[in-house]
């Protein structure tokens, strides 16, 4: 396997819930490998999943006593990935993402 390459942050923010929570489908490209860093949320009540194809793959944070549950950060993404990020939120949220050539 070969070293890893920086190619670029990206950073996505995904609505607050309103009747239904806020979501952002993301696709990792076919020749990188994305790093989520970080992920917060604008208030004090919420959770941000992970979800492949409408199932949980797992939290990325929350606030509301599941904290057990979430994964521990950095979390990796393999190449040609597409996933969505699901906020619960009643405050927007933003994922940060380092971009990798595979």
């Amino acid at each position: 396997m070969a070293d890893l390459i920086f190619s670029q942050v990206i950073v996505t923010e995904i609505a607050k819930k309103t009747t239904s929570p806020g979501t952002v489908t993301l696709n990792v490209p076919v020749d990188k490998v994305w790093k989520i860093e970080s992920v917060a949320i604008g208030g004090t009540n919420g959770t941000v999943y992970l979800k492949k194809s409408n199932e949980l793959v797992g939290i990325l944070f929350t606030t509301i006593s599941r904290d057990q549950f979430a994964a521990q950060l950095p979390f990796w993404l393999p190449a040609d990935y597409s996933i969505d990020l699901v906020n619960d939120s009643s405050e927007r949220a933003i994922v940060s993402i380092s971009e990798w050539d595979n």
